[in-house]
């Protein structure tokens, strides 16, 4: 998912939610175990969320959430139920 979110500050940034090695905090990638994460997930744009930062406690408003359509499988990848 990518999330585009506000903080308190009015800051705006965009997030893409993905798994645990995959992070680029730099990069805008954060792990779906990231608190951040946890707290965003399920919410809709317009949604509040609270979490914990290292900082203490923060609040973002969700502005945009998009779920990207992921690629195929390579054919040589694909697994059969038997």
């Amino acid at each position: 998912a990518t999330v585009v979110i506000e903080d308190e500050d009015g800051v705006e940034r965009t997030w893409r939610i993905y798994g645990e090695d995959e992070v680029d905090v730099e990069g805008g990638v954060l792990s779906w175990k990231s608190p951040l994460a946890k707290a965003i997930f399920g919410k809709r744009e317009g949604d509040d969320a609270t979490f914990r930062a290292p900082g203490g406690m923060r609040e973002v408003l969700v502005l945009r959430v998009a779920y990207d359509a992921q690629a195929s499988l390579p054919e040589d990848v694909r697994f059969t139920l038997e």
